[in-house]
């Protein structure tokens, strides 16, 4: 979760404030002692700002904020989480619903991966009809309307790939296992990683 107004940077900005190369950074993994400063885990490490500098500093990084504020901003996993536990969908239905446009779509991007705000999911469940409610097409019937990407989905869709790109430059052959961690990462299926994959390759 990233505290709300405070300032990120990933693994780019944290090596340079440090002086070294990204791939240094990882290599050497010069990150762990910067590790209190980490707000969001997995292939993409974000840090609070502040608390990184006051690390590099030699000094005692502030606390985090502790209390909620609907403007925090949380990953994929922790939007998901947020869903009430009577209604909460497995993690890679919910992928495919961010995938698909049915879920809700993030907030924001950072380092090409989508944040939703804390205030956004209990909207989208208001909003939301619940199983058997009517409504929809019947099952069965094929979707014929042509889907549209809007322009938030298309910059979030190019902000994948481009992410996608980037992975493929340190990991050029990833495992099965590396494109499941990187589809989470990304709110995907699997599937839809390793076809971004496949396309980065071929392109």
């Amino acid at each position: 979760m990233i505290p709300a107004g405070r300032r990120v940077v990933d693994d780019y900005e944290a090596a340079a404030m440090m002086g070294i190369a990204r791939g240094t950074l990882r290599n050497t993994q010069a990150w762990k002692p910067l590790a209190a400063a980490v707000v969001s885990r997995g292939r993409t490490r974000l840090y609070d700002h502040r608390r990184l500098r006051q690390l590099l500093a030699g000094e005692t990084p502030e606390p985090l904020p502790t209390t909620e504020d609907e403007k925090d901003l949380l990953d994929v996993e922790e939007a998901r989480q947020q869903i009430p536990t009577d209604r909460l969908l497995a993690a890679s239905t919910w992928r495919s619903y961010i995938c698909d446009g049915t879920g809700p779509p993030p907030d924001t991007t950072i380092a090409g991966v989508p944040f939703w705000y804390r205030a956004t999911l209990p909207a989208w469940l208001a909003n939301r009809s619940g199983r058997g409610t009517g409504g929809g097409r019947p099952a069965g019937t094929p979707d014929t309307r042509p889907r549209t990407l809007t322009a938030d989905r298309h910059q979030l869709a190019n902000q994948r790939r481009v992410r996608v790109r980037d992975y493929l430059t340190t990991r050029p052959r990833p495992t099965s296992a590396d494109l499941t961690e990187l589809a989470a990462e990304l709110g995907i299926s699997p599937r839809h990683a390793r076809r971004l994959a496949a396309e980065a390759r071929d392109g």
